[in-house]
């Protein structure tokens, strides 16, 4: 009797982004670059600056950096509507593609200096930036094997962080 040969199929290394997530991470990207843009606005003028540094309460740490202090606040708050957002729409590691743009985008206030908060420019430059953010880890993030996707991840949050920071 003959030996019988069994051709098993492999599944992909990576999971296959269906255009209509992929549109739909960019999209996430966009729309949480500018809620976080205009919930920093709003937390700047609204909370941290009347209720720090009112009064002549200048002393305070958080006075100083009032756009920034607002910032990683609504990062936060970003990060955590958009991975409900991506999660819902079944897009593979939600978690991940959030956190390596939050971490990437950390003190983005600080790296758009010449440009008042509130500014046109700056909302554009927010979203712009959370959008190609998202994007790049949803593509980064594709891969099955959770040990490279994770390495090539932090090697893009490490070089785009150093990118940023010798501007």
């Amino acid at each position: 009797m003959a030996a019988q040969t069994v051709i098993l199929d492999r599944p992909p290394l990576y999971v296959d982004n269906e255009p209509r997530k992929q549109f739909i991470v960019t999209l996430t990207g966009l729309l949480t670059g500018l809620g976080v843009f205009v919930l920093t606005w709003l937390l700047q003028h609204y909370f941290f600056s009347p209720a720090f540094c009112a009064n002549g309460g200048g002393s305070s740490f958080v006075c100083g950096d009032d756009a920034g202090a607002a910032f990683m606040l609504s990062t936060v708050i970003g990060l955590l509507v958009a991975t409900a957002v991506l999660a819902r729409s079944l897009v593979y590691r939600p978690l991940l593609i959030t956190v390596a743009t939050a971490a990437t985008l950390w003190g983005l206030t600080s790296y758009l200096p010449g440009m008042a908060l509130g500014s046109f420019e700056q909302a554009l430059w927010f979203m712009l930036l959370f959008g190609l953010g998202y994007t790049l880890y949803a593509w980064l993030l594709r891969f099955r094997h959770f040990a490279i996707a994770l390495l090539l991840t932090l090697v893009g949050v490490v070089v785009l962080r150093f990118l940023l920071v010798i501007h």
